[in-house]
């Protein structure tokens, strides 16, 4: 189980223990031989059972493809007076959007616009260079695929007192990327070399928001939704929050992401939204984005797939417990190697090649019982589909 990683904000406020990192996780065996509805009903109840072990967690939203099985469903409330959440609600994807942001780079990648080894001065404003330099940070030999790793040896500003504390105080404050990057050289120092360590932060992923930007000459999250093809790849109920019109009754049905007791639905979003998060969607719409991740549907080589799950050496095990890559991780659950993208409110995007199966999760819920893991429920819904 993860116990020491933190996730982009409230880094001083929480520990993460969200997610597992367990080989396999023991306990009732779903039965593989139920037919579909069967399956399902099955899967609603493991849902509902986890809320109600975990009083904490205010709902549930899953969706999981298995072969040709496709199911979505909802438990527990929407966040606001007796109204339960339904499968189409939507949610604050928060570090999720590392793989998209992963992705789009890339993808920037094949078509030529720079490269893994390009130094990152070459592809930002000369403020922001400055802005490194006057950190202690050489952006001369910081790389591209250094920010992508999280190998760039860069203090994460979500960890500072300073930031903690002017969430909490003015929620609605507005931030800018600008902001943020000064407090990672101001409140932290330089951590190493660049590709020395593994210290996976949010200061890495503004940067290459803002790489996104200049190399498309399009604010992010047009950039965003051109260079990945949203609307080829069918992601009806993904935007960015406050940097796009969102679709039609979309915050209407935004449900309510909880730190702790505290409902953070009003805060302004703008403290995690430059790259590092920002992303609101459905769990339908991370099934359908890392099934056309995985599938050859967004990249034109499939080496360029292989660069992004790679983990380098100093990035085994650095993820708290789990492998780091490009925007996505290892792990292993119920014996099978899979690669997830994981975010702040309980938010779970999980790919397990080998049997076929995808699941994208929240419960809406940073502040979780020192004893949940959430791949014990994942462990089960893999169980339903292995042979």
């Amino acid at each position: 189980m993860l116990k020491n990683v933190y996730f982009f904000g409230l880094f001083l406020l929480i520990g993460f223990s969200s997610f597992g990192c367990m080989s396999d996780i023991t306990g009732s065996e779903p039965n593989v031989d139920l037919n579909d509805e069967e399956k399902a009903k099955m899967i609603q109840q493991l849902m509902e059972e986890e809320l109600k072990d975990f009083p904490e967690l205010p709902g549930s939203l899953l969706t999981i493809r298995a072969g040709n099985f496709l199911w979505s469903g909802a438990a527990g409330k929407f966040g606001e007076g007796n109204r339960k959440l339904v499968p189409t609600d939507v949610f604050r994807s928060a570090s999720i959007t590392k793989t998209f942001t992963a992705a789009a780079i890339l993808l920037l990648i094949e078509q030529g616009k720079f490269t893994l080894e390009t130094p990152i001065d070459k592809v930002l404003k000369p403020a922001t260079v400055q802005i490194l330099k006057d950190g202690g940070y050489k952006p001369n030999i910081i790389l591209v695929r250094h920010l992508l790793e999280h190998t760039a040896g860069m203090y994460d500003y979500t960890q500072s007192a300073k930031f903690n504390k002017i969430i909490f105080n003015q929620p609605t404050y507005r931030w800018t990327r600008e902001e943020q990057l000064k407090l990672a050289m101001t409140e932290g120092k330089v951590l190493g070399p660049p590709g020395s360590l593994y210290e996976y932060g949010d200061t890495q992923y503004i940067l290459l928001g803002e790489i996104l930007e200049l190399q498309t000459n399009m604010d992010l999250a047009k950039a965003l939704r051109t260079v990945l093809r949203f609307d080829a790849l069918g992601l009806k109920d993904s935007w960015m929050e406050t940097l796009e019109n969102e679709p039609s009754g979309g915050f209407a049905h935004l449900s309510h992401p909880m730190y702790g007791t505290v409902d953070t639905r009003n805060w302004d979003p703008s403290w995690d939204l430059f790259g590092a998060g920002g992303l609101v969607s459905s769990t339908q719409d991370l099934v359908k984005f890392m099934d056309a991740l995985f599938s050859g549907k967004i990249f034109k080589n499939k080496s360029t797939l292989d660069i992004m799950t790679n983990i380098p050496q100093v990035s085994i095990g650095g993820f708290g417990g789990l492998d780091g890559g490009m925007g996505i991780n290892r792990t292993t659950i119920a014996g099978n190697v899979c690669y997830a993208g994981y975010g702040f409110f309980g938010t779970e995007m999980i790919r397990c090649p080998s049997i076929d199966v995808t699941l994208t999760r929240t419960t809406n819920q940073s502040e979780n019982s020192s004893k949940y893991d959430s791949d014990v429920l994942n462990a089960k819904l893999l169980k339903l589909f292995i042979k």
